[in-house]
């Protein structure tokens, strides 16, 4: 496997996108440099490196696949998709909503104030505007 010295760059360039997360990294690792090989030959030099940089920003994240080289991409690379389709697939949480402390939630087209003593609900008859997704504001 004899590479030119651009081939060589962009291989070097893409192992240090996984280097930064992962110092242990062996760049004369055949195996990592045929992965990276692979990634570039499904993406392209550029698309691989933001493919790259979005596998590894998901290490941290719940049940995402963790990715910390280009070996790692590859042999998960089924699972970071899947992983990708269900994060759109799922619709984001709603927000809370507070009004002057207290949580508002809707039941039947209404809104209502839960006190935090754990009273009756109060019918919401303000104005939307006022209403806050953080506690304390």
């Amino acid at each position: 496997m004899l590479l030119n010295n651009t081939e060589n760059n962009h291989v070097n360039n893409i192992l240090n996108v996984f280097y930064r997360v992962n110092e242990t990294l062996n760049f004369g690792n055949k195996t990592e440099r045929k992965a990276v090989d692979w990634l570039i030959n499904k993406y392209g030099f550029e698309k691989a490196i933001q493919v790259c940089e979005y596998a590894i920003s998901l290490r941290e994240t719940p049940y995402a696949p963790v990715i910390l080289s280009p070996y790692d991409f590859k042999i998960k690379f089924a699972k970071l998709k899947t992983y990708q389709q269900r994060q759109k697939a799922t619709p984001p949480p709603k927000k809370k909503l507070y009004y002057w402390g207290m949580e508002v939630r809707e039941k039947g087209n209404k809104l209502y104030c839960i006190p935090n003593d754990g009273g009756a609900w109060m019918e919401f008859t303000g104005n939307k505007k006022d209403l806050k997704t953080d506690p304390c504001g």
